[in-house]
């Protein structure tokens, strides 16, 4: 059982229920990792990436495995959604076998392993035809359900896509976004140098500092180019970046989870541009 939001989810078809409003759009091309801790499961982080390309899974695995170890977890969840090819996909396989190796020489098992393809759903882990067929299971769209029920109570709602996600939020454009593709690539290279002159230790502590400004007031509409810049910036060096994620799932979750969506849209804006 994985218990969260008051609600328990006990079986496979739960878990793929619950993965849309857990990261608020439909994934697509995507592994999804939910972290697990204690005796009784509860839920702690909740990350999704893009699908990388097979020559890429070791080091996406790597870098799932230190952040579930960071979020102190004892189990993971890894759901993939092929794009075509659809449980073959090659991305999928390296990925699947990538995240095995590296979670479990970090003592993390994994507890499912889903792949969610063309509105249905096959588990890895169970061999069970009774509970999950070689045909597949349909994907669950019940939006009166237990599950769905309790997400939205919490507030939490499916959109589309990642796209329909980012809409949602003030668009960065006209003069703001030609700033940004000037002021970024400066911050990231006075960041880059600071860390080759030895100075990562430093950069790492003013990037966390810099973040916790920003989440005591993460409804801030008057943001500079510069500090927008340099928060992203910050982003680039692996230890301040993933200390920040790990801060989603406590008290400042909600905050920081603001202050990374509109980062998120400000350079998604700055590269379609590009």
């Amino acid at each position: 059982d994985v218990a969260t939001v008051g609600l328990r989810l006990r079986t496979p078809n739960d878990i793929v229920e619950a993965v849309p409003y857990l990261v608020g759009f439909q994934p697509e091309d995507s592994m999804v990792v939910l972290a697990l801790s204690g005796v009784r499961s509860r839920l702690g982080m909740t990350a999704r990436i893009d699908l990388a390309a097979p020559r890429l899974a070791g080091a996406c695995a790597r870098d799932f495995a230190d952040l579930l170890e960071r979020d102190h977890a004892d189990r993971a969840i890894v759901v993939f959604y092929p794009p075509s090819e659809g449980l073959q996909h090659p991305a999928v396989l390296a990925l699947a076998d990538a995240m095995a190796d590296e979670l479990g020489a970090v003592d993390i098992e994994i507890s499912e392993l889903l792949r969610v393809f063309d509105g249905r759903w096959w588990s890895v882990t169970c061999c069970n035809p009774e509970c999950c067929p070689a045909e597949g299971t349909p994907v669950p769209h019940d939006t009166e359900s237990a599950c769905a029920v309790a997400m939205l109570v919490e507030g939490r709602v499916v959109l589309g896509s990642r796209e329909e996600l980012a809409s949602t939020l003030d668009p960065v454009g006209g003069v703001l976004r030609s700033a940004m593709a000037y002021a970024l690539p400066r911050a990231r290279a006075a960041v880059a140098d600071r860390v080759a002159a030895g100075g990562g230790a430093e950069v790492v502590a003013e990037s966390l500092d810099l973040f916790y400004e920003a989440i005591d007031d993460a409804t801030r509409a008057d943001r500079s180019v510069e500090e927008i810049a340099r928060l992203i910036a910050g982003l680039d060096h692996g230890y301040a970046r993933d200390d920040v994620i790990s801060w989603s799932t406590d008290e400042r979750g909600e905050a920081i989870r603001t202050v990374l969506l509109e980062l998120a849209l400000v350079t998604m804006m700055r590269r379609s541009k590009a």
